[in-house]
C-alpha cells in the first residue's frame, strides 16, 4: 500500500523556495556563511487567521499558506536574497498519532543528534535530508483527532547555527484553532450504512446500487475487526466516496494519493475509500475494492500509516479471511499450495529472502513485485497466528500489534521482539512453507 502525506509534500514543495547559503570568498578560501538570526529578542507571530502562534526573531514575516497542501500557516526568514529558512504549520489528517508522524518523517533522512524530544501528546525530531541538502526540524502535536505538524526548514549547512531559533520556535508553538473536517460536497448525497458512511455524486436513481457496492465490503471490514484485538484508534464508520464523475474521481485521487487508479484507492489524507462508479462492472473491481477497504480499517485501527509488514500483512489476512468465509484458520488450499501455474503461499515462502527484522524497515519501493510481497506478508501473519512452527512466537507477535495500537510507536512495537532469534524464526518459517 502506498500512502502519500499531504504534509510531507507541502514541506518538500517549500524546500524549493529556500536559497542555498551564498558563497562569498574569504581570505582562507572558505565560503562565508550567512549570519544566523539572533535568538533575542523574540516576538510572537500569528498567522492571518490566528490559527497558530509561535516565537520568532523580528526579521521573520508571515506568508500566505497553501491550503491545498494542508498548510494553515507559514513564516519566512527573508534576510538577504531569497528565503533562508521557513516554518510551515500543517494539519496532517492522514496521521492521528504523533509517534506515527515522527516515524514517517525519520524515513526521509538522518536523525540529527540529540534532536528527539517528547511530552504529553507531542514529539519532536530533526531530520537531515542530505540528498536535498535540507534540514527539517519537526514538532508533531496530537489534537482534534489529527496531527498538527510544525516544520522548521533550512539548508543543512546552516542547521547548526539556526538550531536554537528552530527549537525556541517549536517549543513556543500554540495551537489556537481547531480542525474542521470537510463537509459533504454540494449536490452529493449521504447514506449511513451499518459499517460505512457513503457520499456520492451519483444520480438519485443510482444511489441504491452505489449503496450495494459499499455494503459488499462489510465482510472484509468485520474480518479485519475480528482479527485485531481492542477498539481502533478511529472508531468512526469507514467513509466511502462513490464517484460517478470520472474526471472528478481522477482529480480526487491525484490530490490525495498522487495516483490515477483504475477503479478504487484508499486516500489517507481524507481517510476515505474512493470508488469509481463507472468501473463497477470491470474485471478485478471487487477484488481491488475489498483490499482497499481492508487497508482503510487497518489505518483506522492503528491511527495512521504503519510499517508495511504490519499494514500489508494484516490487510491481506483480512481479505483472505473474508474470502474463506470468516474462518482464516481454514484457508483455501489452492491459495496455500498454488494451482494452475499460479504461485501460492508455498512458493512465496520458498522464495522469501527477508527475515522478519528486515521487514521492519522495508517499504513498498524495496519490493520488486508487491503481489508476491503481499503474499509473503500474508504468510508471515498466518504463520504467527496458526502454524504449529509459529506458535512459540505468537505471544510476542500479539504483543507487538497491541503495543503499536496502544502507543502508535513502531519503535516500541518492534522493541518487544528484542532477544528473538530471527535466523531461527526464518528457518521455522521455511520449514512451515515446505510442509504445505
Amino acid at each position: 500500500m502506498i500512502l502519500r502525506s499531504t504534509v510531507l509534500l507541502s514541506a518538500a514543495y517549500a524546500l524549493s523556495t529556500l536559497a542555498a547559503p551564498a558563497a562569498c570568498a574569504q581570505d582562507d578560501g572558505a565560503p562565508e556563511q550567512p549570519a544566523a538570526p539572533a535568538t533575542e529578542p523574540l516576538m510572537q507571530f500569528t498567522d492571518n487567521d490566528k490559527t497558530v502562534a509561535l516565537q520568532l526573531p523580528r526579521d521573520w514575516k508571515v506568508e500566505r499558506p497553501d491550503a491545498a497542501r494542508g498548510e494553515v500557516a507559514k513564516f519566512l526568514w527573508p534576510q538577504g536574497e531569497g528565503a533562508r529558512a521557513l516554518i510551515v504549520v500543517s494539519q496532517n489528517v492522514a496521521q492521528m498519532r504523533a509517534p506515527l508522524a515522527r516515524y514517517l518523517a525519520t524515513r526521509q533522512g538522518e536523525v540529527a543528534k540529540d534532536s528527539e524530544a517528547s511530552g504529553d501528546g507531542w514529539m519532536q525530531v530533526a531530520v537531515l535530508d542530505k540528498g536535498q541538502a535540507r534540514a527539517l526540524y519537526h514538532r508533531f502535536v496530537e489534537k482534534d483527532g489529527i496531527v498538527w505538524q510544525a516544520t522548521f526548514v533550512c539548508h543543512t549547512s546552516t542547521f547548526v547555527e539556526n538550531r536554537a531559533v528552530a527549537e525556541a520556535a517549536l517549543a513556543s508553538l500554540e495551537l489556537r484553532g481547531t480542525y474542521k473536517p470537510p463537509a459533504i460536497p454540494s449536490g452529493w448525497s449521504e447514506s449511513k450504512l451499518k459499517e460505512f458512511v457513503m457520499w456520492t455524486d451519483a444520480d438519485s436513481s443510482n444511489v441504491g446500487d452505489a449503496e450495494k457496492i459499499v455494503e459488499s465490503l462489510r465482510d472484509v471490514r468485520e474480518m479485519a475487526a475480528k482479527s485485531l484485538d481492542g477498539k481502533p484508534v478511529d472508531e468512526s464508520p469507514g467513509l466511502v466516496k462513490v464517484v460517478q464523475n470520472g474526471t472528478l474521481f481522477e482529480e480526487l485521487c491525484m490530490a490525495g494519493t498522487g495516483q490515477k487508479p483504475d477503479n478504487a484507492i484508499f486516500d489517507a489524507s481524507t481517510r476515505a475509500l474512493l470508488v469509481k462508479w463507472m468501473a463497477r462492472n470491470t474485471q478485478g473491481f471487487q477484488d481491488t475494492l475489498v483490499q482497499w477497504a481492508a487497508a482503510q480499517y487497518v489505518h483506522q485501527y492503528f491511527g495512521g500509516d504503519v510499517p508495511l509488514w504490519i499494514s500489508g500483512g494484516v490487510r491481506m489476512y483480512a481479505v483472505y479471511g473474508a474470502a474463506d468465509g470468516g474462518k482464516p484458520q481454514k484457508p483455501d488450499k489452492d491459495r496455500m499450495r498454488g494451482t494452475g501455474g499460479r504461485p501460492g503461499v508455498k512458493q512465496a515462502v520458498a522464495g522469501a529472502s527477508r527475515k522478519l527484522d528486515a521487514w521492519f524497515t522495508t517499504v513498498s519501493s524495496d519490493v520488486p513485485d508487491m503481489n508476491v510481497g503481499f503474499m509473503e506478508l500474508y504468510a508471515w501473519h498466518w504463520f504467527f497466528r496458526h502454524a504449529k512452527q509459529g506458535k512459540k512466537y505468537r505471544k510476542t507477535y500479539e504483543q507487538c500489534l497491541e503495543t503499536l495500537r496502544a502507543t502508535g510507536d513502531p519503535a516500541a512495537a518492534h522493541a518487544v521482539w528484542e532477544g528473538t532469534d530471527f535466523a531461527g524464526m526464518f528457518d521455522d518459517f521455511k520449514k512451515w512453507g515446505d510442509s504445505l
